[in-house]
């Protein structure tokens, strides 16, 4: 099956999407540290999903991307519970980490 076909990616390129948009919305400071986390991470959970379904040839190889992905996954979790996230976002209302972690969750 196509990648772009599985729910699993569409959500998580979803997810990717909103949190690029509200992460450009972090102060300057926080634009090369946390935001920049945020936005490399997430892309990551979509990069190895479709990497992984490239490589059916190997099953293995799409198990370890697949694991890749659920590792990437959980770095995104890490940084939107970061406090400093949630400093800014309760401060700012940049972010709805919530919202996000929900996403997360539904991948």
């Amino acid at each position: 099956m196509p990648f772009h076909k599985l729910d699993v990616y569409r959500k998580a390129y979803d997810l990717s999407l909103i949190l690029h948009r509200k992460t450009l919305c972090f102060p300057k400071l926080e634009q090369y540290e946390l935001a920049s986390q945020v936005r490399r991470s997430s892309k990551s959970i979509c990069a190895n999903i479709a990497e992984g379904m490239g490589r059916q040839a190997s099953p293995k190889d799409v198990v370890s991307y697949l694991r890749n992905s659920l590792g990437s996954c959980d770095e995104t979790r890490i940084w939107l519970e970061y406090p400093a996230i949630w400093a800014i976002s309760s401060r700012m209302s940049l972010l709805r980490c919530t919202t996000a972690i929900v996403k997360l969750e539904e991948c």
